[in-house]
């Protein structure tokens, strides 16, 4: 797993996400003289995700899902 890109987000509850799924993730490039309107999915860190850990957070006031990601290829060109 040394050369796999991973990632952790926090999404709202979802219980639908489980273990083995896949997920598109699009991550904006970071370029700072971009303009917001004019920016694109970073080509490296896009792309589908296998979900290799899922973690769900209830508590009185809210529900959230911390799920771990983790890919090994990068996002295909779309002709």
């Amino acid at each position: 797993l040394l050369n796999y890109i991973k990632i952790k987000i926090i999404v709202p509850g979802n219980s639908d996400i489980s273990v083995g799924k896949t997920l598109n993730v699009n991550i904006l490039a970071s370029s700072p003289d971009t303009q917001q309107e004019l920016r694109k999915d970073d080509e490296i860190l896009s792309g589908k995700y296998l979900v290799t850990a899922v973690r769900h957070i209830i508590n009185p006031s809210r529900y959230t899902t911390v799920v771990e990601l983790a890919k090994d290829s990068r996002k295909e060109e779309q002709k």
